[in-house]
Formats: structure tokens, sequence, C-alpha cells
């Protein structure tokens, strides 16, 4: 769980970094961008402790594609309707920083959506090439046993506290499984903070809970915080 007050300090250094690098340029990441920007570095150094060196990393970021699209599809289109935005980190101990990913992350999501609202969804042709190259990108860092590929998926703004099935609105919407190696950001209840549950094996998921970064900005031991919190009253 990181707080809405972490993930604001996290953006406002990520912001002032990058705007010395880039002589003022305006940098505005969004509260998923930077939680990705964490669990990612701390991803890197998991498999820095399990390999014994720093790896490449390929980040495959879903995002929705509802209402980027020329012309925009109607609301009321059934179906996942999504792409792929790939940010591939070097193994760069100068370039390993939480505003380096914040950067990468941030870069390759807007590329990938500003590429694809450029081009219709009424020509299949141009929309299946990209397509093409996600997919081949993507099977590249698959097939490469020295790159670390981690797969992240955002659920944050989708109205899932406004669901009722007939028994009142949930207090808690949690993940019922998720693949491995596998990465979901939701927002909490009062969405005043990104729960990210990340599915790791055992020993991975020791180290990563050791990750000074998760020790600082998330600690484990918040549930009986979050149980106590306005967001359960």
């Amino acid at each position: 769980m990181f707080s809405d007050a972490t993930i604001t300090k996290l953006k406002a250094n990520a912001q002032t970094i990058a705007q010395i690098q880039t002589n003022g340029m305006e940098c505005q990441p969004t509260h998923v961008e930077v939680v990705t920007a964490v669990t990612w570095k701390a991803l890197k150094s998991v498999a820095r402790a399990k390999h014994g060196r720093l790896r490449d990393s390929l980040l495959i970021q879903t995002v929705n594609m509802r209402g980027r699209t020329v012309p925009p599809l109607p609301e009321i289109s059934l179906g996942n309707f999504l792409l792929a935005a790939i940010a591939r980190s070097s193994a760069n101990e100068n370039k390993m920083e939480v505003h380096d990913l914040v950067g990468l992350v941030r870069d390759e999501t807007r590329d990938a959506i500003a590429k694809f609202a450029k081009l219709s969804v009424l020509n299949g042709n141009e929309f299946m090439l990209m397509l093409e190259n996600i997919l081949t990108k993507y099977l590249e860092g698959l097939c490469n046993s020295k790159v670390d590929v981690r797969r992240f998926s955002s659920l944050c703004k989708f109205p899932l506290y406004e669901v009722d099935f007939g028994w009142g609105k949930p207090d808690w919407v949690s993940l019922t499984s998720s693949p491995a190696e596998m990465v979901f950001l939701l927002d909490s209840k009062c969405g005043e903070g990104i729960e990210a549950w990340v599915n790791l094996n055992e020993q991975d998921m020791f180290h990563f809970q050791q990750d000074p970064d998760i020790l600082a900005f998330s600690p484990v031991d918040q549930l009986p915080y979050l149980m106590q919190s306005k967001c359960f009253m």
C-alpha cells in the first residue's frame, strides 16, 4: 500500500530531478507511473539478489485504450481494448533510481498512446502492424534468458468500489488470482493511495519485502492500519 502522501513526495522528487535534467522542461508523472517505478526498481533488486548481478529488465505495462482511438469507440462497447507499452531498463547502476524509471515508464506509455491514437481503428492494416511490433518486443524479451520480464496492469480509476450485486458495495476489492511474476495496481477504497498486488515465488518475495524502498515507502505490515482507516469506516 502506497499512501497518497508518499506518492505525492515521490512525484515531487521525480519532477524536480527531471526538470533539472531537461533544462526546465515540465514533467508531470501520474500516481500510477510513480508506484510502477518504485515497484519495478524493487523487482530489479530482487533479480540482482537472485542472479548475483544487475540485469536488463523489460516492463510490460497494460494500457486501457478506451476513449483514445480515432474515432472513439462507443461507451457500450464490450470486451477488453488495450495495448502494451514496453519499457526497457538496462543493467546500469547509474540509471536505476526511481526518477530514472519514472521517466522510462512515462515516456514509453505516452509514446504508445500517442502512436495508437493517431491510428484509425478502421484501418486494420496499421492496427495489426502496431500490435505485431508490440508482440515481437514482448516475445524477444521472453526468449532472452538474460532479460527479466515484469508485467504490470493498473485497475486504478476503474469504479470497482461502486459495483453492487445486490448485497451492498464492497469494503475491500482484491484479486482472486494473479499470474505469476505480475503486478496489479488498485486504488484504495477511499482513494488515498494505491495498493500494489505483487505475485512472486516465496524466495523472491522475501527479497522484495526487504527492499529499502519498499520498507520506506510501503511497509508490508499496513493491514492493521488499513482496517482501522476511514477507508473501512
